[in-house]
């Protein structure tokens, strides 16, 4: 999955998320984070390697964003409230725990 690039002069700035994904305390290669800058719909995604680190850069700066971060097998975590600020990487982390199996 590619990150989206925003054209010139759609924002004042640019900045970047990055963080660490685990699940069930070890590193989660194949995440998918998915940023969503609430006020306008645009979306950026990164998947993690396989030490678990995603990146996504060249957002928008301001916010808020929220950021959902999915895996098979894991129940997603979502953060919200996220600002940005030009040239800022915002470090987001999340820790994922199986998904429960109901009969």
């Amino acid at each position: 999955m590619s990150e989206e690039t925003l054209g010139e002069g759609a924002s004042e700035g640019i900045a970047g998320m990055e963080g660490f994904v685990s699940g069930d305390g070890n590193a989660q290669p194949g995440a998918e984070a998915t940023a969503v800058h609430e006020e306008t719909g645009t979306q950026y995604a990164a998947l993690s390697g396989g030490d678990g680190l995603w990146r996504i850069d060249h957002m928008r700066v301001g916010g808020p964003y929220e950021v959902t971060v999915s895996a098979p097998g894991f129940a997603s975590q979502t953060k919200d409230g996220l600002h940005l600020s030009a040239g800022e990487v915002l470090p987001v982390e999340f820790h994922l725990h199986s998904e429960s199996i109901e009969d």
